[in-house]
């Protein structure tokens, strides 16, 4: 299933959990009488702002990881800032059903409401927990969140192979893109690409001009005539 259709689906399936309870509860304090209505009512109020704050916060989160194309090159980068965006939403309901929890707990103990009050902090919790489960289990499908937090320790040595050196990396010669396809005619550009994110091949940009390591290309050259048991 598409990442973004799974995550909608586990957003509505937190939320409705969290309103699902949280009606609940209500309904249950309808029991209790007029005065600790009243202090359960004002109680909750006073917070009520701060997990709606945190709510939306995760709504325009989600809505920024729309745009992420705008700011970074990097797709991947859209499914962590999505998921950190549902779980801000996921954390904000957990903690409001809590904090009602402890306020029926205080003001009417031993109560209905109080005890529905507890069971809901509970369901609202798991659903948020299953939540994040999914998510998690997204983002280890569609990220290599080992490589995401490498690059940040590799971006100046990429900086450096961008750029001409008389590093070793950067000596002897070096091919252009439809020269380095022409001599690996059994690759596509993709694949080529994919070569060089597994260090088979070397790769640097020079002014604008992607160029490729002439002995990786030479290197690869045999190795799929050897693996053709064709002579070199």
């Amino acid at each position: 299933m598409p990442f973004n259709i799974t995550l909608i689906l586990a957003i509505f399936a937190a939320v409705g959990a969290s309103t699902l309870a949280a009606t609940h509860v209500r309904a249950m304090a309808a029991e209790l009488d007029a005065g600790a209505r009243e202090r359960i009512a004002r109680a909750l109020a006073k917070v009520e702002l701060l997990w709606r704050a945190l709510e939306w916060g995760g709504v325009l989160v989600l809505i920024l990881s729309l745009f992420t194309h705008v700011f970074t090159k990097k797709f991947s980068d859209r499914y962590v800032i999505a998921a950190c965006g549902a779980a801000l939403m996921c954390a904000a309901n957990a903690a409001a059903a809590w904090h009602a929890r402890s306020i029926y707990a205080r003001e009417a103990p031993g109560s209905a409401a109080a005890t529905s009050a507890r069971r809901a902090a509970w369901g609202v919790t798991c659903a948020e927990l299953s939540v994040i489960a999914v998510l998690g289990f997204l983002l280890s499908q569609h990220v290599d969140l080992g490589k995401m937090f490498r690059s940040h320790d590799t971006q100046n040595v990429a900086r450096d192979a961008d750029s001409p050196s008389d590093s070793d990396e950067n000596k002897g010669l070096w091919l252009d893109e439809s020269l380095a396809l022409q001599e690996l005619n059994w690759l596509n550009i993709s694949e080529l690409k994919q070569l060089v994110q597994d260090n088979y091949v070397k790769s640097k940009t020079v002014a604008g001009k992607k160029l490729y390591n002439a002995d990786d290309v030479e290197r690869l050259k045999k190795q799929q005539k050897q693996n053709a048991n064709l002579p070199d």
